[in-house]
This record gives C-alpha cells, sequence and structure tokens, in this order.
C-alpha cells in the first residue's frame, strides 16, 4: 500500500524511491519518485534541476512546488521564472524549455491529465481572495463546524488544483476517494494515517495523501493550503 508522503523542510528525502511509473519522462537524471500508483495515473516525489534543457510535449502533468534555487521555463518565446516557495503548473504536452540557476529543487505530483499543448506553464497566485465554501462533512467532524473558503485555479481532466482555508478543526479518520498533494501555506495540521506514524506538517512543507489511504486530521490554528486533488 502507497503509504502518506510527507516533505518536512528539514529532509529533502523523506522515504526510500520507487520505481518510475512511466518508462520515460523529462529531467529523468534528478527525478526521484518516493510514491507512484501507474494504474491509477499519478505519481509524486522530488526532483534536482542543475541544466539546461527542452521537452517536446511534457508526457504529464506536473504541480510543482519550489524549494531552492531558480528555474527559468520557457514556452513559444515567453518565460516564466521560479523561486523558492513558488507552486507551478506545466500542463500535459506543453513543449517547454528550461535553466536552472543555482541548482532548483522542488516537490512535484505528475497525473496523466489530458493534453493541453497551447496551454503555457504558469505560477499559482497563493496570495489570491477566497470565497466561502462549504466545510468538511458534519459526520466526521469532531467538534462545531468551522469556517471555510476556497477558490478553483485550474482543472484538466480528473485533476484539480486551487487554495483552501479553513479555521482550526479535527475530523475521525476517512478514506479519500482522490489523491492529494498539500502544500502548506499557513498554520499546521497533523495527520494521522490508520498504520503508521503522525505526519506534523508545518507551513511550507508539503504532504501527498493516496486516494483509499485513511487518515485523521488535527489543526489548532488555521490553515491555508494549495490543494492538487487527482480523482
Amino acid at each position: 500500500m502507497v503509504q502518506l508522503l510527507h516533505y518536512p523542510l528539514s529532509s529533502a528525502q523523506p522515504c526510500a524511491a520507487v520505481a518510475s511509473p512511466w518508462p520515460s519522462g523529462p529531467l529523468a537524471e534528478g527525478r526521484t519518485w518516493h510514491a507512484a500508483q501507474a494504474q491509477e495515473g499519478w505519481g509524486a516525489g522530488r526532483c534536482t534541476v542543475a541544466e539546461q534543457g527542452a521537452a517536446r510535449a511534457w508526457p504529464w502533468c506536473e504541480v510543482g512546488v519550489a524549494v531552492a534555487g531558480e528555474l527559468v521555463l520557457g514556452f513559444q518565446g515567453r518565460e516564466l521564472s521560479l523561486n523558492a516557495g513558488d507552486a507551478f503548473v506545466i500542463p500535459c504536452g506543453a513543449a517547454v524549455q528550461w535553466q536552472a540557476r543555482g541548482g532548483f529543487e522542488y516537490a512535484f505530483m505528475a497525473v496523466m491529465a489530458p493534453p493541453e499543448p497551447a496551454r503555457a506553464p504558469f505560477k499559482l497566485d497563493l496570495s489570491a481572495s477566497l470565497e466561502p465554501c462549504s466545510p468538511p462533512p458534519a459526520d466526521v467532524l469532531l467538534g462545531p463546524a468551522p469556517e471555510a473558503w476556497s477558490l478553483p485555479l485550474y482543472e484538466a481532466g480528473a485533476l484539480r488544483v486551487g487554495l483552501w482555508q479553513c479555521e482550526a478543526y479535527a475530523r475521525r479518520q476517512m478514506r479519500p476517494a482522490y489523491t492529494e498533494l498539500m502544500y502548506l501555506l499557513e498554520g499546521g495540521v497533523q495527520l494521522t494515517p490508520e498504520q503508521g506514524a503522525p505526519a506534523h506538517v508545518e507551513a511550507g512543507e508539503v504532504v501527498v495523501a493516496p486516494a483509499g489511504l485513511a487518515n485523521a486530521w488535527v489543526s489548532e490554528r488555521a490553515v491555508r493550503k494549495v490543494y492538487c486533488i487527482w480523482g
């Protein structure tokens, strides 16, 4: 079974590598997969970019969180500069050139979303204003319903990417039908899987919760996060 994948700020390699879910892809020399379910169409891990190169068609849609260094992506004569703390999307099918400056590192989730060859890579607006949304379902909450806000930023097939913010709350273990990469922007949360140690996730860190892995949530302060949901 795929386990909860947590990237704490204190560790670049939180768990053992696994085999690549797909036979080839860009940045293969610096890419380490830490979780992958090829039949479900997703994989996640960490990537180091120390050179320049190009891909005629990005083979999957990739959502990344920059950890260190700088990377410049080129697309149809335009450039996108990425630095530590940025969250970004490279659409499937995009023809992309890249050049690293200072050794670029990022955490990622790759999914087999529909091709969008005409769409450029882009950064997520992490400070965007959010709209009120429904809180977690009442039947899983262990206390009063919190207030919550969200903003969708990108969709492609079964992939949904956006921002979500919620007051402190606790919920019992639930088994999600989707895989989610979370990038915490504010606050902190303890995620406790049905097997294994709890993950204490703080602002600036990334965690991946695979579909089918039951986990409980406890946050003692408001949380704001990027969500990347597949399925």
